[in-house]
């Protein structure tokens, strides 16, 4: 997770708004980052069944405690409390602090329930694999976001230090019981050919139906007509997602010119050649053609039984752009944007694919659409498909891939393959902080 000192707004409080709330949720957390207040654990979250039926079920009380409901601002005049969405695959990554899972009646749940889990030996509890993936990836991700070092760079008393350290002695332990093969590891289920092979969506771009959802079939085809893109300069190309997600999930970029894998091809060779003769803009780049297809896709990373980062099938997100007209920016016909999101709860009630496209009123974070990186960021619930145009609308054609128009003009892209990108990734994963401090905790933790 990425942190930026400009998104810290002073904190405001809400009181008349809690009056009203008061009754019926603990508060434990008074303030808000600009814009939301971050609470425990509402009445309506203990309907959770995302593990089992029974919603005392031990997996589905870990995910309660871990997951908060927040009061978000929804607008520049409406409130509107969020329960705890068991779709949501980043619950900790919005919020650059989140300090009410350090304290209060919410940390107090969490200790307590991660203790439980560790205790009864809760692991024994589920064996479906995929279920397996989702709690260890949860778990992960808050190991992560509590060792993050932009907590060093607050003041003293809102570090959390010791709250910080007790939490990740009982995430480290965790994680790794939750654990699976390599064998289970190759058996998840790859839920983007099942979503292929329902046939929901149309396999192919139609220049007819611009704004359609499709969800093309070959893009995952090694000498299909997507090429994945790599760097020259080494590491993995899409740097920005990667390291806001913590290197827990892979990334791979693809570009699919409108006559397929050759035509891509001459158009990266005629862009290197352009980049070898030493421009000083990028506004004079060759261009793509109309109707240039772009991919952004994430695939979930887990740790195996030997302790080792392992890419997986399943796909988290897909997010697709074509380029109408290469000599726009900003206007509603150069581009349509698509996505295509994880549903964990319909993959795991057995619906094979739970990927589904993302209608025109589905909303997203602000912290996630802007990396962590935006003085902006208040917690507040954007639409997803509008809001792609804020990091991909501001220049025309090839310029609104950020990893060519923010990159240096003499780092050329690369054809790669899914393997490297996945290894680049991992072996950056293994030199952050975060990762070294689970490896020694996992080592030095009392046997339980």
């Amino acid at each position: 997770m990425m942190w930026n000192s400009e998104s810290n707004h002073p904190r405001a409080f809400f009181l008349s708004y809690l009056i009203g709330v008061a009754t019926s949720i603990c508060l434990s957390f008074e303030g808000s980052n600009g814009g939301t207040l971050v609470m425990a654990a509402s009445p309506e979250a203990a309907t959770t069944t995302l593990y089992d039926s029974d919603p005392k079920h031990l997996w589905n009380r870990v995910h309660r405690a871990l997951h908060i409901p927040t009061v978000l601002e929804d607008d520049a005049e409406h409130y509107a409390v969020r329960t705890i969405d068991p779709n949501d695959l980043d619950p900790f990554l919005w919020y650059p602090q989140h300090p009410d899972l350090l304290s209060g009646p919410a940390y107090r749940e969490a200790i307590a329930v991660l203790d439980e889990f560790l205790d009864k030996r809760g692991e024994g509890l589920v064996q479906d694999a995929l279920k397996r993936v989702f709690l260890q990836r949860d778990l992960w991700t808050l190991f992560d976001w509590s060792a993050d070092l932009g907590w060093q760079n607050l003041d003293q008393k809102e570090q959390f230090v010791s709250e910080r350290r007790e939490l990740q002695t009982r995430l480290s332990q965790a994680i790794p019981r939750l654990a699976l093969s390599a064998n289970e590891i190759a058996n998840l289920p790859d839920n983007y050919a099942a979503a292929v092979k329902s046939n929901r969506y149309p396999a192919q771009f139609h220049t007819d139906r611009q704004s359609a959802a499709y969800l093309p079939a070959d893009l995952w085809a090694p000498q299909g007509p997507w090429v994945l893109l790599g760097s020259s300069a080494g590491g993995h190309l899409s740097g920005d997602h990667v390291s806001f997600f913590g290197g827990r999930s892979n990334f791979a970029i693809f570009l699919r010119l409108p006559e397929g894998r050759d035509q891509t091809l001459k158009y990266l060779h005629q862009l290197s050649d352009w980049q070898r003769t030493g421009p000083t803009t990028v506004k004079d780049v060759p261009q793509v053609p109309a109707n240039t297809q772009v991919a952004l896709a994430r695939r979930t990373a887990v740790i195996d039984d030997r302790g080792e980062i392992q890419p997986t099938p399943l796909t988290e997100l897909i997010q697709l752009r074509v380029v109408h007209d290469p000599s726009k920016s900003e206007q509603p016909d150069a581009q349509s944007f698509l996505q295509f999101r994880l549903r964990r709860e319909q993959l795991l009630a057995g619906k094979a694919e739970g990927l589904s496209a993302v209608p025109d009123d589905e909303r997203e974070w602000d912290y996630l659409f802007n990396l962590g990186r935006s003085g902006l960021a208040r917690g507040v619930m954007l639409p997803i498909k509008s809001a792609c145009n804020a990091c991909h609308g501001n220049a025309p054609g090839i310029r609104t891939m950020r990893s060519f128009g923010q990159g240096s003009l003499q780092n050329e892209w690369i054809v790669t393959s899914l393997g490297d990108e996945e290894r680049q990734i991992g072996a950056w994963k293994r030199g952050q902080a975060s990762w070294k401090l689970l490896e020694k905790l996992k080592q030095s933790a009392p046997t339980r």
